[in-house]
């Protein structure tokens, strides 16, 4: 993927996804267009059942649409096989999710460096890209730490020090602050729109909260599968 500044990193042109449920289909997703460049960040907003996860998950190649395409470098990414998928994901996309999901067994360096030794990178050079990210996050005395004894706030900026442990084109987030308080909330934003400017990657979160929508370069409302 090309990571110039102003680079269209992906395009999605008319994305439907539906869901059988008995003999009924739920149609989620309604024929959504999307394009973003690098160093752009934009942020989804939209109500309970809009269909901003499933959009979201769609971009991130978790979940094939049921029609349209998804163009990463102009190349329709659904057209690959599962293995070259993975690849793709874990060398060039980055996900944050309401719930950090890290290892309860492992220290917050390990849970950061985790996606890089899975890719193929060095154990030291993975966690020496690790402890740089997480000094960035202000965790530098949280490092040797486990989860159970970080704050939710820590807990996701090791989330997010994951994310680009393998120095990712695209940030993915899905409710990033849905289980934060407003302070951590802002740190959040923060951290977000510093590594936007800092990595030119693109960004693209989805939520429910306005406040944090409005740090961002574009925001765009989705309702019912469709942007209004």
């Amino acid at each position: 993927m090309d990571s110039e500044l102003g680079a269209t990193l992906l395009e999605a042109k008319n994305i439907k996804k539906s869901f059988k449920l008995g003999s009924d289909s739920i149609d989620v997703l309604k024929g959504l267009n999307l394009s973003l460049s690098s160093g752009e960040s934009l942020s989804i907003i939209g109500g309970s059942g809009a269909g901003k996860s499933t959009f979201l998950h769609t971009l991130g190649t978790l979940e094939p649409p049921t029609e349209g395409a998804v163009y990463y470098g102009g190349e329709d990414v659904f057209t690959w096989g599962n293995k070259e998928l993975s690849k793709f994901r874990n060398e060039n996309l980055g996900f944050v999710f309401q719930f950090h999901y890290l290892l309860n067994e492992f220290t917050a360096i390990h849970n950061a460096a985790l996606p890089a030794i899975v890719g193929g990178v060095s154990k030291d050079e993975a966690f020496q890209r690790a402890s740089e990210i997480l000094f960035k996050m202000g965790l530098q005395d949280r490092m040797d730490h486990y989860p159970s004894q970080l704050s939710g706030g820590e807990q996701q900026r090791v989330a997010i020090a994951r994310a680009l442990i393998m120095r990712p084109r695209l940030i993915l987030a899905d409710e990033p602050t849905g289980n934060l308080d407003k302070n951590n909330s802002d740190n959040i934003q923060e951290i977000f729109l510093q590594i936007v400017e800092e990595f030119s990657v693109g960004l693209i979160a989805v939520t429910h909260d306005e406040k944090f929508a409005k740090g961002f370069s574009r925001i765009k409302n989705m309702k019912d599968g469709l942007w209004v």
